[in-house]
């Protein structure tokens, strides 16, 4: 249950005095078809309908999430005060227990536009029929788009290793189907500019020899790798590392073909 979007559940007459025995009256929104209110958050104790007001003109109201109602307010004579449509309580700051939630809907519930649990420190983004996009803030006229950063933890103080950043595509959820790919693309230039280049290396300075971190990896198979690559976007070859005979392979033009690597 949900509070009604006013700072107190108190009704005035028109002259502005307390509307003392007066009747609240509650619909779906639009019509006169009667919907509960209640007295108490949990839903346990519904209001009649009408809501009899006390001599402060005041009720307990509270209202169930995501229904719009129609609150009509008449004095004790039955003369009727005003009539409001598409009433809906004041909106969560969040969804189940330990999530944050956006929906465009304004709803907290099914699929969300924005999912954030505070018990798996995992973020969900879009819904199930559209792909999520986190992007910097365009850039207007000659001036560079925002930069987008995504970085894990620093290390502690002492000792601590610095946080893992995991990227990772949506997981099948029926037999034999391919798991979401991770896309990873410069953007897109305007007019004579250039696409802008995927950067492994974002520190702007070689890797000295003696160098113990910052290498790229790739994946590795031990032997010749013989299956044939699932959904190769266009502009793309799978690339592994074949550690028994210590050779690069490359998969084009549908086969594998390899490269000794001394």
């Amino acid at each position: 249950m949900l509070m009604p979007p006013f700072f107190d559940c108190q009704f005035l007459d028109t002259d502005g005095t307390p509307l003392a025995s007066g009747l609240l009256y509650t619909y779906d929104t639009g019509t006169t078809t009667p919907r509960t209110s209640y007295e108490d958050q949990a839903g346990a104790s519904p209001n009649t309908n009408p809501i009899v007001l006390d001599a402060a003109g005041r009720c307990n109201l509270w209202l169930t999430s995501g229904v719009e109602y129609r609150l009509v307010l008449k004095r004790s004579d039955a003369s009727t005060v005003f009539t409001r449509d598409d009433v809906m309580g004041a909106q969560e700051p969040g969804g189940s227990s330990n999530y944050v939630q956006f929906n465009v809907g304004g709803v907290f519930t099914g699929d969300a536009d924005f999912q954030w649990s505070a018990s798996t420190n995992v973020m969900t983004l879009g819904s199930v029929a559209t792909p999520a996009t986190i992007k910097g803030t365009a850039g207007t006229a000659s001036e560079a788009g925002a930069a987008l950063s995504i970085a894990a933890g620093a290390g502690g103080s002492a000792a601590g290793i610095g946080g893992a950043l995991t990227l990772s595509g949506g997981a099948a959820s029926a037999t034999n189907i391919a798991g979401g790919p991770i896309n990873v693309g410069g953007g897109a230039g305007n007019g004579t500019g250039a696409r802008g280049n995927v950067v492994l290396n974002p520190s702007g300075s070689a890797l000295t020899t003696t160098a113990i971190g910052g290498f790229v990896m790739i994946p590795t198979c031990p032997g010749t790798p013989t299956g044939v690559p699932a959904t190769i976007p266009a502009g793309c070859v799978p690339l592994v590392f074949d550690t028994t005979g210590v050779k690069l392979w490359i998969y084009t033009g549908g086969t594998w073909k390899g490269v000794v690597v001394a």
